[in-house]
């Protein structure tokens, strides 16, 4: 008997030892620790706090440890800058600060790094949604608020009110960026950007999807 509960221990060790050498090389982490959240209700506001109404599907890099945890259910709150996890039918909260995540629209997948340096009243943890990630990055900041507005009848109401803003990181500067021709052009009079001849091409430069692939030919 003693014999038979020497080699179940031994087993079990063994097992445990199998299984972290296999995260270890796949660099996939299991579950993470979360902490459960005491959230204020909200009520008569309208809109959105978060990225996405549901939870979605993204993996999730923290600080101080290396891999990755994949197939969290992931909500991304824009209010706070925060990110939270799904376990059962529990809303927790990272332990550690969130190092990057992705997140899953659909066939698309949006990623999210922090570490860059401060500007207006982002730090280092603040996240943004990389747009492109070459030498010259373009970076995404939406940020929500609650604002108070007067309707028809002069009625009060409160809603989620999005702000969002462009960044450029040219290795350790970075500047806030208009996604239009005289943000870019501003850009390379005023910030250095080595982007005259990308910019000489007059390729269309109005929206979000257009300074994109400018950027993307850096």
């Amino acid at each position: 008997m003693k014999l038979f509960r020497l080699s179940l221990v031994i087993f079990s060790f063994l097992s445990l030892g199998v299984r972290a050498q296999f995260d270890t090389n796949s660099n996939k982490l299991s579950v993470p620790t979360g902490k459960a959240i005491t959230e204020p209700r909200i009520d008569n506001v309208k809109g959105n706090p978060n990225m996405f109404k549901d939870w979605s599907k993204g993996s999730v890099s923290l600080a101080g440890e290396t891999g990755s945890y994949t197939n969290l259910d992931l909500m991304y709150d824009q209010v706070k800058d925060k990110l939270y996890f799904k376990s059962g039918a529990d809303k927790l909260e990272f332990t550690k600060p969130v190092r990057a995540f992705t997140i899953a629209e659909g066939s698309a997948i949006h990623t999210f790094k922090s570490g860059f340096p401060g500007i207006e009243k982002n730090d280092q943890y603040t996240m943004y949604e990389v747009l492109t990630d070459g030498n010259i990055k373009l970076l995404k900041k939406v940020t929500k608020d609650i604002i108070t507005t007067k309707g028809y009848n002069e009625v009060t109401e409160m809603r989620f009110d999005s702000r969002i803003k462009y960044y450029v990181l040219d290795g350790q500067t970075i500047y806030e960026i208009k996604p239009n021709k005289k943000g870019v052009a501003a850009a390379i009079a005023e910030k250095g950007l080595k982007a005259t001849e990308q910019f000489n091409a007059n390729l269309p430069l109005k929206n979000e999807a257009d300074l994109v692939a400018f950027f993307t030919k850096l």
